[in-house]
């Protein structure tokens, strides 16, 4: 690919995402409910369960629990 293909992509990308951004979109991946984060750490807390069933459970991974 040659540099003037490579800037229009990268112009044209970048016109992309401000158009996005004028009409209310943020992007990127959204926030983990609160709630559900809250629930994962009172697992935790508890030593009742492993990381790893806490998982299981919540649908979350295990590096996200470790993580919080």
């Amino acid at each position: 690919m040659c540099k003037i293909e490579r800037d229009l992509i990268a112009e044209r990308t970048k016109a992309g995402l401000e158009f996005s951004r004028a009409r209310g979109r943020k992007g990127g991946r959204s926030k983990k409910n609160q709630k559900d984060r809250e629930r994962e750490l009172k697992l935790y807390d508890t030593e009742q369960y492993y990381v790893n069933g806490i998982a299981e459970m919540t649908g979350a991974s295990t590096a996200t629990i470790f993580r919080e």
